[in-house]
């Protein structure tokens, strides 16, 4: 028989995220084929759906150039054409990384087309995939400036692709703002829906307000961070908590580190959709450690 502690412990355990359907963004470049082929490794280990999305601005570029002209003009002679060429090289790269995929080609600006389509479009997703490899990927020149937009606004997670896919180590990055709680179970969540063999939760601490107290309010970070944990813990599950002091700024440097010494290969960072940059440790420091060539990212909308 079911006691009432087992439901209070199964709603715990309960998912917060679940992946069905996966949204990837490709520019159509040489460089974006390893972006869907690693798409393809993280579709297959979920046995979920994926489409594959490129957008083309062509459009919104000779609007400008011909104001003299109406879109009727050229649209149907010119932009079609082109189009049909586009979808068809969309098709081809499909074909060529063996991804199974449907392909999606839109015209329009990218971030608003993709944040129309994540809000008000038919299809559900459950996360977006966007790549970046240091200064010559997609999350400079595909989007360049546009992907900040994107991640810091649209309500999905953003999973961002550097290297290929492992799933040895996911670590959960965390600051003493709230909600703890609500990042660990979203930890745990990609832990065991992405199938790692280990989770950790890092923090670092800043408290320049007590120079003199930083060991032991430090210590009583940890302390909560590990009954957050063990509230959401299921049996024969091992994590490790890691709470390190500030020792440089930008912090994001010291975070990469981090992810170099613990070897690890998905970090899970939290962003505040739709408010500036909140300076107290992972705002700013996220979109640092999202330029630099560490590991995969997945960005978490809050």
């Amino acid at each position: 028989m079911i006691q009432m502690d087992d439901f209070f412990f199964q709603g715990l355990c309960a998912m917060l995220f679940n992946i069905k359907k996966i949204l990837v963004c490709s520019d159509l470049s040489n460089s974006s084929d390893n972006i869907l082929i690693q798409s393809e490794v993280l579709r297959k280990r979920l046995s979920c759906e994926m489409d594959v999305l490129y957008v083309s601005e062509i459009g919104l570029k000779l609007d400008w150039a011909f104001e003299g002209t109406t879109r009727a003009s050229y649209h149907d002679v010119f932009i079609k054409k082109i189009f049909s060429e586009l979808e068809k090289k969309l098709k081809d790269q499909i074909l060529k990384t063996s991804v199974s995929a449907r392909p999606l080609i839109y015209e329009g600006s990218p971030s608003v087309v993709i944040n129309d389509l994540i809000i008000n479009g038919d299809t559900k997703y459950d996360l977006l995939i966007l790549g970046h490899s240091g200064h010559k990927g997609l999350f400079h020149h595909y989007l360049g400036s546009v992907a900040r937009k994107i991640v810091s606004n649209i309500p999905l997670p953003v999973l961002i692709i550097k290297r290929n896919l492992e799933f040895n180590h996911i670590s959960c990055f965390l600051d003493v703002s709230r909600p703890i709680d609500w990042m660990v179970a979203t930890g745990f969540d990609y832990f065991r829906i992405l199938k790692f063999q280990k989770i950790e939760f890092v923090s670092l601490w800043i408290d320049f307000l007590e120079p003199f107290h930083k060991e032991m309010v430090a210590s009583d970070f940890s302390q909560t961070l590990e009954e957050e944990i063990n509230y959401i813990l299921r049996p024969n599950e091992v994590y490790q908590i890691r709470v390190d002091p500030v020792r440089e700024l930008p912090i994001a440097k010291q975070l990469a580190r981090i992810i170099d010494e613990d070897k690890i290969d998905l970090a899970v960072v939290k962003r505040n959709r739709g408010k500036k940059i909140n300076k107290k440790f992972l705002g700013s420091e996220t979109q640092r450690l999202l330029e630099m060539d560490t590991c995969n990212i997945l960005v978490m909308p809050i």
